[in-house]
């Protein structure tokens, strides 16, 4: 029997972590899995309804706004390689009915927004029947300025080819490089790294994240190796706050977060 490690301590409580509120004005990109083709985002009942499309029209300072559904990088047994890459200065926010017209009434926890990497649709308990799944749901990579993910179910990426440092083997759900990444009011579950970082591998640049959850998720390569359960750094600046971890699995070891090789690192009011 391999050995498990999973994450048993507590941060007290602390203060919130202020992360910034506002937005300069741009444009909003309206999302909606429900909305019909050939909608140029401008409203809701001209929305995309393929989160790729808003991606691809974003400049910075514009903001997208991303209706309750399930949205895939890629179509049914597409490539495994495509992502959600986020759009420097580009926030995303999740959590939409489909009629708000302000940021503060929407509701993510009745509208849940999913962002899967199982492109099949067919994924069973433990991992099962995901080997077309997503390397990566979503991706930042050589973002200067803060790139927003907020309000969101990230589940089911599957980084499972090679070994660390290929990056198909790190970050399932998300994989950030070199970039300034803002993640908040999000849950990641049930995403698979073989090497490290099963919900999160971020190199380089800072990460900060309020108001998650993290469960279910792992390293492991099913021989006994991969570390970082959760989350995983490598000489990156981290501040986590107001967020609980729950059996998340590094198979060697780092349960919950695993931090390496310079940086920084900052908890706040958080469960494990």
């Amino acid at each position: 029997m391999r050995s498990r490690r999973t994450n048993l301590w507590v941060c007290g409580a602390l203060a919130a972590l202020a992360l910034p509120a506002a937005v300069e004005a741009g444009s909003i990109i309206h999302v909606d899995a429900a909305a019909p083709g050939g909608g140029d985002g401008t409203s809701w009942m001209t929305a995309f309804n393929d989160l790729q499309e808003a991606l691809a029209v974003a400049v910075p300072n514009d903001s997208i706004w991303v209706a309750a559904g399930v949205y895939t990088p890629a179509e049914p047994n597409g490539d495994r390689e495509a992502s959600f890459l986020l759009v420097n200065g580009v926030p995303l926010f999740g959590g939409f009915a489909g009629w708000e017209e302000n940021l503060d009434e929407r509701d993510w926890i009745l509208n849940e927004t999913i962002l899967s990497g199982d492109l099949n649709g067919d994924d069973g308990p433990d991992f099962e029947n995901n080997g077309e799944n997503s390397y990566h749901v979503v991706r930042a990579v050589d973002l200067p300025s803060p790139a927003w993910l907020d309000g969101f179910t990230v589940t089911d990426g599957n980084a499972s080819d090679g070994r660390y440092p290929d990056p198909t083997a790190c970050g399932a759900g998300l994989f950030g490089e070199n970039s300034t990444i803002h993640v908040r009011n999000c849950t990641f579950q049930d995403n698979r790294s073989w090497s490290v970082g099963g919900a999160m591998y971020v190199a380089g640049g800072s990460l900060e994240i309020e108001a998650c959850t993290f469960s279910g998720n792992a390293a492991d390569d099913g021989e006994g190796n991969g570390t970082g359960g959760g989350i995983y750094c490598w000489s990156a600046d981290i501040t986590v706050a107001n967020s609980g971890f729950e059996r998340n699995e590094g198979a060697s070891h780092g349960g919950a977060i695993e931090l390496r090789e310079g940086g920084s690192g900052w908890l706040e009011g958080c469960t494990f």
